[in-house]
């Protein structure tokens, strides 16, 4: 697993990806993303990719992200790379 810093500018992304959306989803976003940092600070490969999956789940079924879906997907594909390694 590498260092967080390796994924700075991925969940940069993401937190701005749950700002785009209101209530529920926003907090949801922002709380897999948070876990998902969390998972990457204390080196737990098992929960980041748990928590990177719930992360997937929430950004798929938000209609707001529509148009930044695809630069969300290349971020998460990172930080799974960054989880392997």
């Amino acid at each position: 697993m590498q260092s967080r810093t390796n994924i700075d500018a991925e969940l940069h992304m993401l937190r701005s990806a749950g700002r785009m959306c209101d209530g529920r989803t926003r907090q949801e976003i922002e709380a897999a993303r948070f876990n998902v940092y969390a998972a990457f600070e204390t080196g737990d490969p098992d929960a980041a990719r748990r928590w990177l999956a719930a992360l997937q789940l929430s950004i798929a079924s938000s209609p707001e992200l529509d148009s930044v879906r695809e630069d969300l997907r290349t971020a998460m594909a990172h930080i799974a790379q960054a989880i392997e390694r």
